[in-house]
């Protein structure tokens, strides 16, 4: 009996004193995760990343570091849910979250050795830990003010929450998913101070009690979601035993309760274009600080900011806000949290919204407050946008007529002639949508929409303004390899020209089409981060405009400049080879009758018409790219409508501009009488003219026939 006694003493003491290692611990020491660009390397903890937490109830180890396999290529991962306690699985093994940087996704998952599977041994009574999910309203090494309701450091290494939360758990494993930040509410957020008593663990999920909205003397049980709360330590946590539970209520809180509404969320910070999470201030203003101090300086605010109310987070403003001007105008705040603007009226939560305004020409870093307007601005259109809209269609019934002359006119279907052509219809394509997408954009830019008409609009915007200026940039390439080869052969088949056409519609339809697929797969997914996203047709039917958006710069504004730029060095190159040639052929010849003479003068007409157009178009679209920088990198925006008002109307007149280039011109007006049959008495061809009909090998199969000399040709036909 008593070497029976003895051998279950020594099963019990050896069954307490398991080491460590038959623990699955942290792999990464703390404030550091496993990267998604390698598995088994520890990096800091990125920002709003959820961090792993490892108790053990029998050892005080915080991390053991990636487990030794017999070789590196035995290394693996296991996701934590593909485990359980049947499964094979020898220590040492260790826990860890594993993000991917690339779709912002975080798992926990379990690093351990292949090897130790084909032994087929369990785990050497290896604890499977409970999982437990928390949201931490602070970040890590911060806690939470109740008294300023802001994180602030901690002064010292004191009692972490995940340390708090164990009373209950500390006769078993337990790992603590957090993430970091309050939560997203649809009401309003509540602030409430409970005692450790009234948080417990049930299931892997914490349970808190907090006082009903509707009787703040009755308590209630709530589970504690990612969504739907967050928990913190604060400041006097260690002396009285409380912690901090911010809390997700139901809108009909502020019913009967104290509320008031912040125009942007907790990390967000309020700029002109909008609230921004990436764009910090240098100093940062505390919201409820700022509050207090604005109520204190109005004469009869009978709001107390010492108490606890809810926050709603959010614009709610249907038609826009405007801010109100404290020099001129006194508002105060009512117990309930409704606003009265003196000499206006009373606005609810719905209706209003205040926040620290971080617009550096105007205020500098106050609070303020912004009313809605009660209904959308009436249509009192700008003299700027009737004058834009109408210029819009002027050009596009130019354009129409451009298009219509080239088409009527077989002679002017050269190369340059069909280049030029695609440039125009697709110009009319987008000069057709802009005035559509003006008129149903909506008058409040912060208004969120989603509409398949607005969608298509924008989309089909950014693959014809693509296709206008790659068509341009076709034809400063054209030009530059029309003189690059000017000491080759003289004549160029037909063949060729239809080989090159095919090759330039494949460089400016399918790059316009990539780009616009592109941009459709990126907004119907979330292959690219947040501030690559297009989000065309959310706000307005383009590109979203926020500071920390470049969607636009991605999708549009790059691959214009680019193209723009590629013009300039084209147009340089051009000019240097036009000199060499002009004083080769003087070197040669000096009869202006000479084949090589002729066809240089009508290539630099067409190289001088090109810089025309390049001016027309590429000019105004140039200020259209500094302009964009200017309004994304510079807050104050006034000088720039004043600066930029007449590159609109340049950048308007595109159309007329291209007619008069091209369409409205003597010899053109000639040849389309002869077309139509107005013209009754035909003039006698001169014998040159007479030479260029006779051969009209020469007219149908030249490199360079210009747009000029055949319709020179034409209008001398008797």
């Amino acid at each position: 009996m008593s070497t029976t006694k003895l051998v279950l003493l020594g099963l019990v003491l050896s069954s307490t004193g398991v080491s460590s290692e038959s623990h699955l611990a942290k792999c990464c020491p703390p404030g550091e995760i496993f990267s998604g660009y390698s598995t088994v390397e520890c990096v800091s903890k990125p920002r709003n990343v959820i961090e792993l937490y490892v108790h053990q109830w029998n050892t005080t180890v915080k991390h053991q570091g990636i487990p030794q396999c017999d070789e590196p290529e035995d290394l693996v991962t296991t996701s934590f849910g593909d485990l359980d306690s049947n499964n094979f699985l020898e220590v040492p093994a260790c826990l860890e979250i594993l993000h991917d940087q690339v779709n912002g996704e975080s798992t926990v998952i379990v690093v351990h050795c292949r090897s130790n599977k084909d032994r087929r041994v369990k785990a050497i009574n290896a604890s499977f830990p409970q999982l437990a999910y928390v949201r931490k309203c602070c970040p890590r090494d911060m806690i939470f003010d109740s008294r300023t309701k802001a994180c602030v450091s901690r002064l010292s290494e004191s009692e972490s929450l995940v340390a708090f939360l164990r009373n209950g758990s500390d006769d078993a494993d337990l790992v603590t998913i957090a993430t970091e930040g309050p939560p997203t509410c649809k009401g309003p957020i509540v602030d409430y101070e409970i005692d450790e008593n009234d948080v417990f663990l049930r299931n892997g999920t914490y349970t808190v009690m907090v006082p009903t909205f509707k009787n703040s003397f009755v308590k209630e049980e709530l589970s504690v979601t990612e969504d739907n709360a967050c928990l913190d330590m604060t400041p006097d946590s260690e002396s009285d035993r409380t912690l901090v539970a911010r809390v997700c209520r139901d809108p009909e809180f502020c019913d009967g309760n104290a509320c008031i509404r912040k125009c942007c969320a907790e990390n967000e910070f309020f700029y002109a274009q909008g609230c921004n999470k990436l764009a910090v201030p240098d100093e940062p203003t505390e919201f409820h600080v700022a509050l207090a101090n604005a109520v204190n300086q109005t004469k009869s605010s009978a709001f107390d900011t010492t108490r606890d109310y809810g926050v709603l987070i959010g614009k709610p403003c249907k038609y826009g806000m405007y801010p109100t001007d404290p020099r001129e105008e006194e508002w105060l705040l009512t117990s309930e949290g409704h606003v009265f603007v003196e000499d206006y009226a009373f606005y609810d939560q719905n209706n209003y919204c205040m926040d620290i305004f971080y617009n550096k020409s105007e205020f500098d870093h106050n609070f303020h407050l912004f009313i809605c307007f009660d209904s959308p601005a009436l249509k009192e259109v700008s003299v700027r946008f009737r004058m834009n809209t109408a210029l819009q269609i002027t050009s596009c019934a130019f354009l129409l007529m451009t298009l219509l002359v080239y088409v009527c006119l077989p002679s002017l279907q050269n190369l340059h002639g069909k280049t030029l052509m695609c440039h125009v219809s697709s110009l009319l394509l987008a000069f057709t949508c802009l005035p559509i997408i003006t008129w149903i954009t909506p008058g409040d830019e912060t208004e969120e929409r989603s509409t398949t008409t607005c969608k298509a609009l924008a989309y089909t915007a950014l693959f014809s303004f693509l296709s206008a200026f790659s068509w341009l940039n076709v034809m400063c390439f054209d030009i530059w390899w029309t003189f690059g080869v000017l000491r080759g052969s003289t004549f160029t088949k037909a063949a060729e020209h239809r080989k090159r056409f095919l090759l330039y519609c494949l460089y400016a339809w399918g790059l316009s089409f990539l780009v616009s697929i592109l941009a459709i797969v990126a907004d119907s997914t979330d292959i690219l981060p947040d501030y690559l996203q297009p989000n065309i047709g959310n706000s307005g039917c383009w590109f979203t405009q926020r500071r920390n958006s470049y969607g636009e710069l991605t999708f549009f504004i790059g691959p214009v400049t680019i193209m723009l730029i590629s013009n300039v060095i084209f147009f340089i190159l051009t000019s240097t080879h036009c000199n060499k040639v002009k004083a080769e052929i003087k070197r040669v010849t000096t009869d202006p009758m000479d084949p090589r003479n002729k066809r240089f003068r009508s290539d630099r007409r067409r190289f001088v018409m090109n810089v025309k157009l390049f001016i027309v178009m590429g000019m105004s679209w140039i200020c259209e790219v500094v302009s964009f920088f200017l309004i994304k990198y510079v807050d104050y925006e006034q000088w720039h409508h004043v600066f930029f008002y007449t590159s609109d109307v340049f950048n308007c007149l595109q159309g007329l501009l291209i007619f008069i280039l091209f369409v409205l011109k003597s010899r053109v007006y000639q040849a389309l009488r002869r077309r139509l049959g107005l013209n009754a008495n035909p003039k006698k061809p001169t014998c040159n003219a007479t030479t260029t009909l006779h051969d009209p090998y020469r007219v149908r199969k030249s490199a360079s026939s210009s747009t000029l000399t055949t319709t020179f040709a034409i209008s001398s036909t008797p």
